[in-house]
């Protein structure tokens, strides 16, 4: 084997393990993301089902806060 051949070796080595950390950070986020849209559907079901209108309110704001932090993660995505 040539030094040349080596060299690419140990590339394609680097590469291998760089292209699994991404794929374990993207695993990440989308588990990150799927918590959320867990947690927004919850909200939503309780929202539709309480007839207080304090209590509505909250649980709105609290939804609104988190599609928009899905909306920045998945920003991050692209």
């Amino acid at each position: 084997m040539t030094a040349a051949e080596k060299q690419l070796e140990r590339e394609l080595e680097f590469y291998k393990m760089r292209v699994a950390e991404l794929h374990g950070s993207d695993m990440k986020l989308n588990k990150v993301v799927d918590l959320i849209d867990n947690a927004m559907q919850i909200y939503d079901d309780r929202f539709m089902k309480s007839h207080d209108v304090d209590e509505r309110v909250n649980l709105f704001d609290r939804w609104k806060v988190l599609r928009d932090i899905k909306d920045e993660l998945e920003q991050l995505e692209l």
